[in-house]
């Protein structure tokens, strides 16, 4: 007869069976875990470049958007609210809708306002608006 660590003569033992099973559930748990980290750090990285590129087109859009929205002379203010960016002018006239249109999708115009909906980077949006409308009038 041979002498193996889980054979019992020619079958396995109930302990055996039980130690065999416990054994290949740790081993899948433990490569689920590791499955688990890696897309999970996979998004991480996905989702902060993604927020560099939003943050690249963000800065883009507010350059571009500032010279067609008049001069600085024709913006009273800009305010942020939330996911939108607010831009009261003095002359609706002087301001490029068309070309606006073709920078932003999400723009409303009423009597002497313009909302931009920005989204999470509203904020962000109106500070790099300012600067570029004060860069566009130099």
């Amino acid at each position: 007869m041979k002498n193996n660590l889980f054979l019992h003569g020619d079958h396995f033992s109930g302990s055996d069976i039980a130690l065999i099973v416990t054994g290949v559930i740790a081993a899948l748990a433990i490569i689920v875990l590791i499955v688990i980290l890696i897309v999970r750090h996979i998004k991480v990285k996905k989702i902060k470049q993604s927020d560099e590129e939003v943050k690249k087109e963000v800065a883009t859009k507010a350059s571009d958007l500032a010279k067609k929205l008049g001069s600085s002379e024709n913006i009273e203010k800009i305010e942020s609210q939330s996911s939108r960016v607010v831009v009261y002018v003095k002359d609706m006239s002087l301001v490029n809708k068309d070309e606006i249109n073709t920078v932003l999708d999400n723009v409303m115009y009423m009597n002497n306002k313009i909302v931009f909906v920005i989204g999470s980077h509203g904020e962000e949006f109106k500070t790099l608006l300012e600067e570029n409308i004060d860069k566009v009038s130099k």
